[in-house]
């Protein structure tokens, strides 16, 4: 795999992954209990509760993880190559 193909896999998932993480962790607590009061299994809770309220969060990591990579992307090109608009 190119080098700068790695760069901006690794400059787009760790941002995507700890706004991911971040949104999980800011679920509110009273919503997981109400689920848990109605007896819900951790896969309907994880759809019902946890998937719609992590939508916004990960539409936003999503928005920072594509600019990221997409910066990472140019720059890894211009220091990378000899040729072509890195070379001039």
């Amino acid at each position: 795999m190119p080098k700068t193909v790695v760069y901006v896999l690794v400059s787009a998932v760790w941002p995507f992954i700890i706004n991911t993480m971040s949104g999980v962790r800011a679920i509110d607590a009273e919503l997981l209990a109400a689920a848990r009061s109605f007896c819900a299994t951790e896969r309907q809770t994880l759809r019902t509760v946890v998937l719609p309220a992590i939508i916004p969060v990960v539409m936003a990591a999503m928005r920072q993880a594509l600019a990221l990579s997409w910066m990472a992307g140019v720059i890894a090109e211009v220091l990378s190559t000899q040729t072509g608009v890195g070379g001039f």
